[in-house]
């Protein structure tokens, strides 16, 4: 018997095994994902955090000594959210910056801009002058992401599961 007539005769003898679901087994992996969600989650909250704090000083420091003045979009760089980059003349001297949200415009838009009248380099497009709160900017979209994380876990397991994913049912299940 050559071995591929031994496999098919291993395979037309063996006994079928019946699996049952080993709960502790499941336990370990939700407690896993759990883990693995709430990494992801102080991830998206510690750089949202980061980002609203320094762009709110960045207004704070422009609305307390502040002048306007206009600029010219140079580019726009972003897939789904656009941030234009523009440049600005103070004095004669050249300065730069970019939006801090999603911009609709062209390049060659004149835009209006303010900036600090001690330092031009801390400037802001006029349109994003409010100061973002932490509760809905933060901790709100940091749930939002975290619960499209786990919809997203879910339905993938589910849908291994449809198609009998062998080895999540191996991972899942004993003998």
């Amino acid at each position: 018997m050559n071995r591929r007539e031994r496999r098919l005769y291993e395979k037309e003898h063996k006994k079928k095994v019946n699996r049952r679901i080993d709960w502790s087994k499941i336990s370990k992996l939700f407690r896993q994902m759990l883990l693995v969600c709430f990494v992801f989650f102080l991830v998206i909250f510690s750089f949202s955090f980061y980002v609203v704090n320094k762009q709110n000083s960045i207004r704070k420091i422009v609305s307390s000594n502040t002048k306007s003045t206009y600029a010219k979009v140079v580019s726009i760089s972003g897939k789904s959210v656009y941030s234009a980059y523009y440049e600005f003349f103070v004095d004669g001297k050249k300065y730069e910056g970019s939006t801090f949200n999603s911009y609709k415009g062209e390049v060659g838009d004149e835009i209006c801009v303010e900036y600090s009248a001690s330092d031009a380099n801390i400037n802001l497009y006029c349109r994003e002058k409010e100061i973002q709160e932490i509760k809905k900017d933060v901790v709100i979209y940091s749930f939002e992401i975290l619960g499209i994380l786990i919809l997203g876990i879910f339905g993938v397991i589910l849908f291994q599961l449809i198609i009998g994913n062998k080895k999540l049912m191996s991972e899942m299940t004993t003998k």
